[in-house]
């Protein structure tokens, strides 16, 4: 076993993700491209749909990172069936959800943009484009299940290979869709005759669609030939008990995930005061981070389901070894990225604001904090996924709504409006928020390692003196 925790095992478990998480990042871009080609009410309208769809993905992430943790659990204890289950329900929750999304998809669309914006060219543009997206939201979160049941069996490679065919269908369908397609071909005396008009920002949410309709045949085709034929058979008496365990845990996964970014919609609506040439900086900055942040995020995902597969073959005598081996690539990692990201600050922010240089040098000294930051990020990302691992999710979800909105909220608005140092004052927030935040995760994660090597002790001493 000792092979599964080797630095080798953790880099070659990690790097898909992370390659994962860069693809969708990419497409995020390139959706936007194709939106201002058609116009700035278009920007609008997909800025306001995504910043709803990521909402509801992240109230949903349980579905994904809850099935890694309770499937590597069952999958280390040897519980096969069990694990089925998981996949059982998660694919059942993800096709209940996505019945309702299509359904409600367009009065949702409807009552976001009359509340959100005034302005009809985005809200009809909006209405156009947002129920397409809510409509794949069932098929994604199929490929959301079905790529934790292949993490919890650490086949990681299948669903990035997946995610890179369904991101690249998503380009080339946008091509088509948005710019319209003319071929005419004779072949072998057959005549082809396509034309597919342009489709303006339709275009754009039918691309996704159809992607995401893709994934979803190539992902559930892959849990059947790979692995996971008995997940489509019988059921046994132990579903039940399966499912609240599961519904547990992605719930405590979820909401975290989910009041953790609607604190940052807040922060972001909270910055509006300090004026455009604030906001652009922090914008500039918060890509930096959002990059910095996809190590920390892959890295997590390696570290529960390592430790889930740990509890589930009872081999707790291992957990804060292979903890600290997973930890100690993923700090590394981030101390090289953050040194090149340091020394790179300047480069990066006229990349991104060529033209305003007050933009620019506000938004490079803000990179050089976000170096900083993004190690204790990286060290926050390692307790929770120790915690994560083993099922600590309720106090993950408490913990995180208490240092969220009891302590970088009220920081991040003292240091910025009340003390009147603008931007610096809500990155200094930030920063409180998560060394806060880390502690507590330490100290909870500590609490829980302790509590499982007492655990362990004793069953060690009831089975020598059964000897």
């Amino acid at each position: 076993m000792k092979n599964d925790f080797s630095l080798k095992k953790i880099i070659q478990l990690t790097f898909p993700t992370l390659l994962s998480q860069a693809t969708l990042m990419i497409v995020t871009v390139v959706d936007m491209y194709f939106a201002g080609g058609i116009g700035t009410s278009a920007i609008a309208a997909l800025s306001i749909a995504h910043i709803t769809w990521s909402m509801m993905v992240a109230f949903f992430e349980g579905l994904r990172l809850g099935t890694t943790i309770i499937a590597s659990e069952y999958f280390g204890a040897k519980r096969h069936e069990d694990m089925y289950h998981v996949g059982r329900i998660g694919l059942a929750i993800s096709a209940i959800l996505g019945v309702l999304l299509i359904v409600f998809g367009k009065p949702i669309s409807v009552l976001v943009y009359s509340i959100v914006v005034k302005d009809p060219e985005v809200q009809r543009l909006g209405i156009e484009y947002l129920p397409w997206i809510l409509a794949s939201g069932g098929f994604v979160f199929t490929t959301f299940v079905i790529d934790g049941m292949f993490r919890s069996i650490n086949r990681v490679l299948i669903p990035t290979i997946i995610t890179l065919i369904t991101q690249s269908f998503n380009i080339g369908l946008n091509c088509v869709f948005v710019w319209g397609i003319s071929f005419k071909h004779n072949f072998f005396g057959l005549p082809i005759n396509l034309v597919v008009e342009p489709m303006g920002i339709k275009g754009i949410a039918l691309a996704t669609f159809i992607a995401y309709v893709i994934a979803t045949i190539f992902s559930i085709g892959s849990l059947y030939f790979k692995g996971f034929k008995d997940l489509f058979r019988n059921l046994s008496t132990s579903f039940r008990l399966v499912l609240g365990e599961y519904f547990k845990t992605a719930a405590g996964v979820g909401l975290h995930s989910g009041f953790r970014l609607l604190a940052m919609l807040i922060f972001n609506k909270m910055l509006g005061v300090l004026g455009n040439s604030s906001i652009a900086s922090f914008h500039v900055a918060g890509q930096v981070f959002n990059m910095s942040y996809i190590p920390g995020l892959a890295f997590m995902f390696t570290m529960s389901s390592l430790i889930g597969k740990l509890m589930g073959a009872g081999e707790k005598k291992m957990l804060w070894h292979v903890a600290v081996r997973v930890a100690g690539t993923a700090l590394s990692c981030s101390v090289i990225l953050g040194i090149g990201v340091f020394f790179s600050a300047e480069k990066i922010a006229l990349f991104f604001s060529p033209n305003d240089m007050e933009v620019a040098l506000n938004a490079a000294a803000l990179i050089k904090i976000v170096a900083f930051n993004q190690f204790i990020v990286m060290l926050n990302f390692m307790f929770r996924g120790y915690l994560n691992g083993t099922k600590e999710t309720g106090f993950l979800m408490m913990a995180s709504v208490i240092t969220t909105y009891g302590v970088f909220l009220p920081a991040a608005y003292f240091f910025a409006i009340i003390c009147g140092q603008g931007l610096f004052g809500a990155y200094a927030g930030i920063v409180t928020w998560n060394v806060v935040d880390t502690l507590a995760n330490a100290l909870r994660a500590r609490k829980v390692a302790l509590r499982l090597h007492q655990e362990d002790a004793i069953t060690e001493a009831v089975m020598n003196s059964l000897e």
